[in-house]
């Protein structure tokens, strides 16, 4: 992995380090570059480009639509690299936000999953009015349920 991850941290500035981080279809590691803490996406090899233009146009649409929320923002654009098996990945890269991955935190008190539901639900207002054809139709029904 290190002989693609090199490629991904000269395209990206990364300092190196990446830690892994679990995803339940691509590879998300925490990695470093000169402003920071960031989290690099590689997709799953044959990941339609579209799929991930449409996460970082949901990112886009989110921020501009509540300009308080805690949203991560995307490292230059998307890159394709070979993995250490030889497949193609399209990887990206977004700011990290402060804090660890849910899992990973002590046992979360009430005011934490208070502020978590505050947050999914000003996230989930944020994305009620975007749409975008690659959208699954029960994720566009869960966002729409009159369709």
């Amino acid at each position: 992995m290190d002989d693609w991850m090199g490629q991904v941290a000269g395209r990206f500035g990364l300092l190196g380090g990446e830690d892994r981080l679990g995803g339940e279809c691509r590879l998300n590691f925490r990695g470093r570059d000169a402003a920071g803490p960031v989290i690099v996406k590689a997709m799953r090899p044959g990941c339609d480009p579209a799929y991930v233009a449409m996460q970082i146009a949901a990112l886009t649409h989110a921020a501009a639509a509540d300009r308080g929320l805690p949203l991560p923002g995307v490292k230059g654009d998307p890159a394709e690299v070979t993995d250490d098996t030889g497949a193609a990945r399209l990887v990206w890269v977004q700011r990290a936000l402060p804090g660890l991955p849910l899992g990973a935190a002590p046992p979360q008190s009430l005011a934490l999953l208070r502020d978590l539901g505050e947050l999914a639900g000003r996230l989930s207002r944020a994305l009620s009015d975007f749409g975008h054809p690659l959208l699954d139709p029960i994720v566009q029904h869960i966002v729409d349920p009159h369709l």
